[in-house]
């Protein structure tokens, strides 16, 4: 996925590689340890775990195991785009292709596809948390399906990472079921900037304040998050984070 323009300026190094001898060093690297990768089908709950067989740079070719049902092989095959996500060192690592054709390796079956010409690798501490200031709100708008008088409800964020968010719902709006997925949420940043994301409930917590009142949160991961959008969270959390330093330091 190309850089936003907006922020072609900036350095986006901490999530975005694009060097292609690092991309090929950090593939051989999974080829040598042979790390498992979750090969899934971004918005289907189509997914299998795999491996990298080969990678062929003459060829511009990475080879994988391929899943033991044929089915799933037939939608990774014919999907749009395939996505894949690993760790390396404890380091996160994520890239995806946008065709996967079928092939061998030696006498077995497999999948292939071309290099990547950029990957996302995330280390640990970008997703450190950083609570959001009430004087400054973030908000995510999450849609509400089947709920024709109220389509969407806002919530404020407690708190948030590269990784995922804290929402205050005392009103218990939401389904948060563990694993309940919502697509299409809106995170308005104070920027007047606002994100899309996918977002699946992680945890809920309900808890009784000094003043005896009541507050119930709900804790969501961001699922298949876009590139442009982990640097522009990354820039927001930096940005909560500069003002709580100087704040700290008596300079706000």
């Amino acid at each position: 996925m190309p850089i936003d323009p907006r922020f072609a300026a900036e350095d986006p190094s901490p999530f975005l590689v694009t060097s292609p001898r690092e991309i090929v060093s950090l593939l051989r690297s999974l080829e040598k340890e042979r790390a498992l990768l979750q090969m899934h089908i971004p918005g289907r709950p189509v997914s299998v775990i795999t491996t990298i067989l080969e990678l062929d740079e003459r060829k511009n070719i990475v080879v994988v195991d391929n899943s033991r049902e044929d089915v799933i092989n037939q939608r990774m095959i014919s999907a749009e785009k395939v996505s894949f996500e690993t760790a390396l060192h404890k380091i996160r690592i994520l890239f995806s292709t946008p065709k996967v054709t079928a092939g061998r390796h030696g006498q077995q079956s497999a999948l292939m596809f071309g290099i990547p010409t950029e990957l996302t690798r995330l280390q640990r501490r970008d997703y450190y948390r950083v609570d959001v200031p009430l004087s400054n709100p973030t908000l995510c708008s999450f849609p509400l399906p089947g709920n024709v008088d109220t389509p969407r409800i806002s919530l404020t964020l407690e708190d948030l990472s590269c990784g995922g968010m804290l929402v205050v719902d005392n009103d218990q709006v939401l389904d948060c079921t563990i694993g309940t997925l919502y697509t299409g949420c809106r995170l308005q940043l104070p920027d007047n900037e606002i994100l899309t994301v996918t977002a699946q409930v992680k945890r809920n917590l309900d808890e009784t304040l000094s003043n005896d009142r009541k507050t119930h949160r709900v804790g969501f991961s961001f699922v298949d998050l876009s590139n442009t959008s982990l640097i522009a969270l990354q820039r927001h959390i930096g940005k909560i984070e500069r003002k709580l330093t100087a704040r700290n330091k008596g300079l706000d």
